[in-house]
């Protein structure tokens, strides 16, 4: 069964679709991107899901259709309805890639780019953030409330491997704060270990160091000590996970 796993926290799905057609023009939006990976991969869903909003076989989540439509400036109410300019823009004058880190704002809504690559320096103090994958849709008044901040420091990113199942499993995205380089309290973050960007969880210990824990009871947890804790190159801090609780 294939997962839906876009962050729509806090969407409100009583878009008005008009079911008439609306497969059809999902389709002719997705062929916009050339494959139906690239248009799977613009709209945060996978090419199952996007197939089955296009036969109807499955709810039609607005987040996904904003960031869609965003991608080949596309208006979401020609998508809904089927009425009006379908063009919100100039297509001619689309550029292929946005810049990283780039922030769009969409009504009530705020894209945050999925990178595939983040990259600390050697000192930790800034992040190098390349390969933007797509974008994941979140209301801009959930995120206030939420997490805080400034959109334009967020990212999404992909856990790898299990060292910290059960509480984050392989595959699954999480929100990260980019703006975050050293720790700031209890919690779990994102770590540049050479060339691996690694998700744990750090655990100060008063008058000693920073614990460095894997929530899988099968890695083992190591200290650094308070003279060497600036060694830790830190990422991000990971603030929310897409598509469960923590």
């Amino acid at each position: 069964m294939d997962q839906d796993i876009r962050g729509d926290e806090g969407f409100d799905d009583a878009h008005g679709w008009d079911e008439s057609g609306l497969g059809d023009r999902i389709s002719a939006v997705a062929d916009l991107y050339g494959t139906r990976r690239n248009a799977a991969l613009a709209a945060g869903s996978s090419e199952d899901m996007l197939q089955a909003y296009i036969k109807g076989t499955s709810k039609v989540p607005l987040g996904r259709m904003a960031a869609l439509c965003l991608g080949q400036g596309i208006s979401l109410d020609w998508l809904a309805t089927g009425q009006g300019q379908w063009a919100i823009r100039d297509r001619s004058s689309l550029e292929v890639s946005r810049p990283s880190g780039s922030m769009e704002p969409l009504g009530d809504f705020v894209l945050v780019p999925h990178y595939g690559a983040i990259t600390a320096t050697e000192s930790g103090s800034q992040v190098s953030r390349e390969g933007v994958l797509g974008e994941f849709a979140f209301r801009g008044d959930w995120l206030q409330k939420t997490i805080g901040g400034e959109p334009v420091d967020l990212g999404v990113v992909e856990v790898a491997g299990d060292s910290m199942e059960p509480t984050l499993r392989h595959g699954e995205k999480v929100l990260v704060d980019l703006s975050v380089t050293a720790m700031i309290g209890d919690g779990i973050y994102l770590l540049q270990d050479d060339d691996l960007l690694v998700v744990k969880r750090l655990q100060r210990v008063i008058g000693s160091g920073i614990l460095v824990r894997s929530d899988n009871p099968a890695y083992a947890t190591y200290e650094v000590p308070q003279s060497k804790a600036q060694a830790l190159r830190i990422v991000a801090q990971v603030r929310h996970l897409i598509g469960r609780k923590l």
